[in-house]
């Protein structure tokens, strides 16, 4: 692990490198990508605070030092560390529950609870049938709407429970094996899955939603979408959603 954090520091000096790129140069020292090594080695450098993603390149993800791509970072005793994260974490989330906060981070239910003392000063509190949820700032932002999250989205992934979000049926959010599909929502609720395929013509967009909905509806979600990746809009479709036939770890073994 020394002799890949030195090799990392030394060819990322100068700025970052596409991923195989650098992946090349461990190689050079005697560190070999077997069994996708480096994407464990690159991870464990990133949570030592070494490494971690730079731009894109070509459609290319490259390598860069933190230090370089992430300079004068405040060093944060634990306490104040929980407290920013969950400062954070509600300025982002809010409403949420200090058990939301807890799940999110991966942290004991009492770390919510603390952070919600110490951020009492800051916070804006209100009762609901679960319990006290919190916020920072104002909730003015408008949640209606048509919108198409990526996967992954922090809107399935920041909470606690999705009982609130799944009002629609039985949309699937993921594979058997954890993998999160990108979801359709409207007016907060998540109603079907999404996919895209690029093409030299643009970007084709495929919405599956319960109960079906025209594409029309989607249209500025998908159009944005295409406009972001540099492309335009080519083809907007959408169907009735259909839940994939259930898997588990022994179905992919047959």
């Amino acid at each position: 692990m020394d002799l890949a954090a030195a090799v990392c520091e030394d060819v990322l000096a100068d700025g970052p490198l596409p991923r195989e790129v650098l992946i090349g140069h461990l190689a050079e020292a005697g560190i070999p990508n077997d069994h996708q090594q480096a994407s464990f080695l690159f991870a464990h450098l990133a949570h030592l605070g070494l490494l971690c993603p730079g731009p894109y390149r070509d459609g290319v993800q490259t390598m860069a030092l933190l230090a370089a791509w992430a300079p004068a970072q405040r060093v944060l005793d634990p306490e104040a560390a929980l407290t920013e994260l969950g400062r954070r974490f509600f300025a982002g989330h809010g409403p949420a529950t200090a058990a939301d906060f807890s799940t999110w981070a991966g942290l004991p239910v009492r770390a919510g609870r603390t952070v919600v003392e110490a951020l009492a000063d800051e916070l804006t509190t209100a009762g609901t049938p679960v319990g006290p949820v919190h916020w920072m700032g104002s909730l003015d932002g408008d949640a209606t709407g048509h919108w198409l999250l990526p996967a992954y989205d922090e809107y399935v992934l920041g909470y606690a429970s999705r009982e609130d979000i799944l009002g629609h049926g039985p949309v699937t959010l993921s594979t058997y094996n954890g993998m999160f599909h990108p979801l359709a929502v409207v007016d907060g609720q998540v109603v079907g899955t999404w996919r895209k395929t690029a093409r030299a013509a643009g970007l084709d967009v495929a919405v599956a939603t319960l109960p079906p909905i025209g594409p029309d509806a989607f249209r500025a979600a998908a159009t944005a979408y295409a406009r972001h990746l540099g492309t335009d809009l080519a083809g907007l479709t959408t169907e009735q959603y259909a839940a994939p036939p259930a898997r588990t770890w022994a179905d992919r073994r047959r």
